[in-house]
Protein backbone atom coordinates (compact mmCIF):
# COMPACT_ATOMS: atom_id res chain seq x y z
CA UNK A 1 0.00 0.00 0.00
CA UNK A 2 2.83 2.15 0.24
CA UNK A 3 1.88 3.06 3.61
CA UNK A 4 5.55 2.54 5.62
CA UNK A 5 5.98 5.49 8.42
CA UNK A 6 8.71 3.76 10.20
CA UNK A 7 11.79 1.80 9.13
CA UNK A 8 13.33 -0.12 12.44
CA UNK A 9 15.92 1.86 13.57
CA UNK A 10 17.70 -1.61 14.33
CA UNK A 11 18.83 -1.51 10.55
CA UNK A 12 17.74 1.17 7.81
CA UNK A 13 19.54 2.90 5.67
CA UNK A 14 18.84 5.90 3.70
CA UNK A 15 19.58 8.32 0.92
CA UNK A 16 21.95 11.01 2.48
CA UNK A 17 21.08 13.80 -0.15
CA UNK A 18 17.40 12.90 0.91
CA UNK A 19 18.09 12.92 4.30
CA UNK A 20 20.13 16.49 4.49
CA UNK A 21 17.07 18.29 2.06
CA UNK A 22 14.36 17.01 4.38
CA UNK A 23 16.31 18.80 6.97
CA UNK A 24 18.42 15.93 8.77
CA UNK A 25 17.35 13.85 11.67
CA UNK A 26 15.89 15.47 14.63
CA UNK A 27 16.80 15.77 18.11
CA UNK A 28 13.50 17.05 19.69
CA UNK A 29 12.21 13.23 19.90
CA UNK A 30 13.51 9.72 20.71
CA UNK A 31 11.70 8.22 17.94
CA UNK A 32 14.02 9.58 14.83
CA UNK A 33 13.71 6.62 13.43
CA UNK A 34 10.35 6.90 12.71
CA UNK A 35 10.42 10.93 12.43
CA UNK A 36 13.29 10.56 9.57
CA UNK A 37 10.62 8.55 7.30
CA UNK A 38 7.53 10.47 8.14
CA UNK A 39 9.74 14.03 6.53
CA UNK A 40 11.25 12.19 4.09
CA UNK A 41 7.64 10.68 2.74
CA UNK A 42 6.15 14.29 3.29
CA UNK A 43 8.61 15.81 1.09
CA UNK A 44 8.43 13.34 -1.68
CA UNK A 45 4.47 14.31 -1.88
CA UNK A 46 5.45 17.84 -1.49
CA UNK A 47 7.43 18.69 -4.02
CA UNK A 48 6.15 15.83 -6.66
CA UNK A 49 8.93 13.62 -6.26
CA UNK A 50 8.06 9.97 -5.89
CA UNK A 51 10.40 8.47 -3.10
CA UNK A 52 10.08 4.67 -1.90
CA UNK A 53 10.27 3.49 1.41
CA UNK A 54 10.96 -0.11 1.37
CA UNK A 55 11.35 -2.86 3.35
CA UNK A 56 12.97 -5.74 2.30
CA UNK A 57 13.08 -8.63 4.13
CA UNK A 58 16.36 -10.73 3.57
CA UNK A 59 18.55 -8.88 5.71
CA UNK A 60 19.00 -10.50 9.33
CA UNK A 61 19.68 -8.71 12.08
CA UNK A 62 20.28 -9.75 15.60
CA UNK A 63 19.88 -7.01 18.00
CA UNK A 64 19.79 -6.86 22.04
CA UNK A 65 16.75 -6.71 23.64
CA UNK A 66 15.71 -5.74 27.39
CA UNK A 67 16.52 -8.47 29.88
CA UNK A 68 14.66 -6.66 33.07
CA UNK A 69 11.48 -5.64 33.50
CA UNK A 70 13.28 -2.30 34.18
CA UNK A 71 14.59 -2.09 30.76
CA UNK A 72 11.40 -3.37 28.77
CA UNK A 73 9.64 -0.17 30.57
CA UNK A 74 12.27 1.81 29.93
CA UNK A 75 12.55 0.77 25.75
CA UNK A 76 8.37 0.47 25.69
CA UNK A 77 7.94 4.25 27.18
CA UNK A 78 10.71 5.54 24.75
CA UNK A 79 8.90 4.04 22.08
CA UNK A 80 5.39 5.20 22.86
CA UNK A 81 7.23 8.91 23.97
CA UNK A 82 9.10 8.95 20.65
CA UNK A 83 5.45 8.19 18.75
CA UNK A 84 3.70 10.68 20.80
CA UNK A 85 6.15 13.55 19.58
CA UNK A 86 6.36 12.26 15.97
CA UNK A 87 2.29 12.60 15.70
CA UNK A 88 1.91 15.93 17.44
CA UNK A 89 5.13 17.37 15.62
CA UNK A 90 3.60 16.50 12.59
CA UNK A 91 0.03 16.58 13.31
CA UNK A 92 -1.19 18.58 10.09
CA UNK A 93 -0.47 15.24 8.48
CA UNK A 94 -3.14 13.51 10.21
CA UNK A 95 -6.15 12.83 7.41
CA UNK A 96 -4.50 15.28 4.87
CA UNK A 97 -5.27 14.28 1.64
CA UNK A 98 -2.41 16.22 0.15
CA UNK A 99 0.02 13.72 1.28
CA UNK A 100 -1.92 10.82 0.35
CA UNK A 101 -1.42 7.45 1.75
CA UNK A 102 0.87 8.98 4.57
CA UNK A 103 -1.69 11.65 5.37
CA UNK A 104 -5.23 9.79 4.91
CA UNK A 105 -3.79 6.15 6.12
CA UNK A 106 -0.55 5.58 7.82
CA UNK A 107 -0.44 8.35 10.20
CA UNK A 108 -4.23 8.15 11.24
CA UNK A 109 -3.33 4.89 11.55
CA UNK A 110 -0.26 5.48 14.23
CA UNK A 111 -2.87 7.37 15.56
CA UNK A 112 -5.36 5.79 16.25
CA UNK A 113 -4.00 2.33 17.26
CA UNK A 114 -1.00 3.13 18.28
CA UNK A 115 -1.51 6.05 20.26
CA UNK A 116 -5.02 5.57 21.51
CA UNK A 117 -4.87 1.69 21.73
CA UNK A 118 -3.36 1.47 24.87
CA UNK A 119 -6.09 3.67 26.81
CA UNK A 120 -8.72 2.06 24.68
CA UNK A 121 -7.20 -1.86 25.53
CA UNK A 122 -6.59 -0.39 29.71
CA UNK A 123 -10.13 1.20 29.45
CA UNK A 124 -11.80 -2.44 28.40
CA UNK A 125 -9.87 -4.03 30.93
CA UNK A 126 -11.71 -1.38 33.60
CA UNK A 127 -14.92 -1.13 32.05
CA UNK A 128 -15.85 -4.83 31.06
CA UNK A 129 -15.63 -6.00 34.95
CA UNK A 130 -17.27 -2.59 36.49
CA UNK A 131 -19.86 -3.55 33.80
CA UNK A 132 -20.32 -7.59 34.95
CA UNK A 133 -20.36 -6.02 38.47
CA UNK A 134 -23.64 -4.08 37.93
CA UNK A 135 -25.28 -6.94 35.70
CA UNK A 136 -24.74 -4.25 32.34
CA UNK A 137 -23.21 -7.36 30.27
CA UNK A 138 -23.82 -11.04 29.84
CA UNK A 139 -21.27 -12.89 31.13
CA UNK A 140 -20.95 -15.43 28.47
CA UNK A 141 -21.20 -12.63 25.86
CA UNK A 142 -18.27 -10.90 26.88
CA UNK A 143 -15.97 -14.16 27.80
CA UNK A 144 -17.09 -15.54 24.22
CA UNK A 145 -15.85 -11.94 22.61
CA UNK A 146 -12.62 -12.54 25.20
CA UNK A 147 -11.82 -15.83 23.99
CA UNK A 148 -12.55 -15.12 20.07
CA UNK A 149 -10.37 -11.98 20.65
CA UNK A 150 -6.79 -13.57 22.48
CA UNK A 151 -7.46 -16.32 19.62
CA UNK A 152 -7.22 -13.94 16.99
CA UNK A 153 -4.29 -12.19 18.70
CA UNK A 154 -2.56 -16.06 18.92
CA UNK A 155 -2.95 -16.75 15.26
CA UNK A 156 -1.86 -13.67 13.81
CA UNK A 157 1.25 -14.00 16.00
CA UNK A 158 1.83 -17.72 15.08
CA UNK A 159 1.42 -17.09 11.56
CA UNK A 160 3.70 -14.43 11.52
CA UNK A 161 6.35 -16.82 12.88
CA UNK A 162 5.40 -19.71 10.33
CA UNK A 163 5.88 -17.38 7.37
CA UNK A 164 9.31 -15.85 8.79
CA UNK A 165 10.23 -19.27 9.06
CA UNK A 166 9.59 -21.04 6.35
CA UNK A 167 10.68 -17.89 3.78
CA UNK A 168 14.08 -17.31 5.52
CA UNK A 169 14.85 -20.52 8.22
CA UNK A 170 15.81 -18.06 11.02
CA UNK A 171 16.22 -20.52 13.91
CA UNK A 172 18.53 -23.59 13.93
CA UNK A 173 16.28 -26.19 15.29
CA UNK A 174 12.85 -26.71 16.01
CA UNK A 175 12.94 -26.71 19.86
CA UNK A 176 13.80 -22.82 19.19
CA UNK A 177 10.67 -22.18 17.26
CA UNK A 178 8.56 -24.23 19.27
CA UNK A 179 9.41 -21.92 22.26
CA UNK A 180 8.28 -18.85 20.15
CA UNK A 181 4.99 -20.37 19.26
CA UNK A 182 4.46 -20.94 23.16
CA UNK A 183 5.64 -17.36 23.76
CA UNK A 184 2.80 -16.34 21.42
CA UNK A 185 0.12 -17.70 23.23
CA UNK A 186 1.71 -17.14 26.81
CA UNK A 187 2.30 -13.16 25.86
CA UNK A 188 -1.51 -12.39 26.05
CA UNK A 189 -1.62 -13.07 29.66
CA UNK A 190 0.22 -10.50 31.82
CA UNK A 191 2.84 -9.31 29.32
CA UNK A 192 0.26 -7.86 27.17
CA UNK A 193 -1.09 -5.84 29.38
CA UNK A 194 2.16 -5.23 31.39
CA UNK A 195 3.27 -3.26 28.13
CA UNK A 196 0.13 -1.70 27.30
CA UNK A 197 0.65 0.11 31.05
CA UNK A 198 3.58 1.17 29.64
CA UNK A 199 2.72 2.43 26.60
CA UNK A 200 0.73 4.58 28.47
CA UNK A 201 3.21 6.02 30.98
CA UNK A 202 4.89 6.74 27.76
CA UNK A 203 2.86 8.80 26.49
CA UNK A 204 2.48 10.87 29.45
CA UNK A 205 6.42 11.03 29.99
CA UNK A 206 5.88 12.43 25.95
CA UNK A 207 3.25 14.69 27.37
CA UNK A 208 4.74 16.20 30.29
CA UNK A 209 7.95 16.57 28.08
CA UNK A 210 10.65 14.19 29.89
CA UNK A 211 13.87 14.40 28.43
CA UNK A 212 16.73 11.89 28.23
CA UNK A 213 17.36 8.61 25.92
CA UNK A 214 16.41 5.98 28.63
CA UNK A 215 19.01 3.81 27.87
CA UNK A 216 18.74 0.25 28.53
CA UNK A 217 21.46 -1.91 30.18
CA UNK A 218 23.31 -3.31 27.13
CA UNK A 219 25.83 -6.57 27.58
CA UNK A 220 28.68 -7.28 25.80
CA UNK A 221 28.52 -10.89 23.34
Amino acid sequence: MDGSSLASGAFAAFNKNEVIRAGGFSTKTVGEDMEIVVKLRRNSYKNGTPGDVEFIPDPIVWTQCPETLKDLSKQRRRWQRGLTQVIFTHKYLLFNPRYGILGLFAMPYQFIFEFLGPFVEMLGYIIVPVAYIFKLINLRAALFFLTVEIIYGIAISILSLLIGEFSERKYRNWKDFGILMLIAILENFGYRQLTVIYRILGTFDALFNKKGWAKPARKRL
